[in-house]
């Protein structure tokens, strides 16, 4: 009687535990052709975001990726030059997935995320930054390989005073 009670309250453990799927959409692999974008709230979290940019990319709708970075960067990167960099990149335009092994958080406020970024071009070490903006977080650089993925920021042209 014992046993069979183990064995009923394994099975519906583990049934419990095969339904619940992914953790979270940056475990879920995008397909290059086919992108897979997400609601976005307010709670959602910086993978998401990194999904939907990249699912966006994919989809060649730069306006809404463009939408996903932090205000100040486009406060001081035009969508063109967002637009251009993107569209030519080989890793963007063809990731299957991302797996991100180690994440950082500070303050809640500001995160990092450290990846394996696997797309048809090969595999890369990625790191992306976020930082928490009003409707949510929003992703603040990217780094593939060492190289940013996006545009540097343009200054406002002054010397930075003392």
């Amino acid at each position: 009687m014992q046993d069979s009670l183990v064995t009923r309250i394994l099975t519906v453990v583990l049934a419990l535990t095969a339904c619940k799927g992914p953790q979270s959409p940056s475990d879920t692999p995008l397909e290059p052709s086919r992108p897979v974008l997400h609601p976005l709230t307010v709670e959602s979290g910086p993978g998401e975001v990194d999904d939907n940019l990249i699912a966006h990319i994919q989809a060649e709708d730069y306006a809404a990726a463009y939408q996903l970075m932090a205000t100040p960067y486009r406060e001081s990167v035009p969508i063109a030059a967002f637009e251009d960099a993107v569209s030519h990149n080989a890793y963007l335009r063809s990731t299957r997935s991302i797996g991100c092994p180690e994440i950082q958080t500070w303050e809640g406020r500001v995160h990092r995320r450290q990846c394996i970024l696997e797309s048809d071009v090969g595999s890369a070490h990625a790191t992306l930054f976020y930082a928490l903006e009003t409707e949510g977080w929003r992703m603040t650089g990217m780094l593939i390989g060492g190289t940013p993925a996006f545009p540097h920021p343009q200054g406002s042209g002054e010397e930075p005073s003392d």
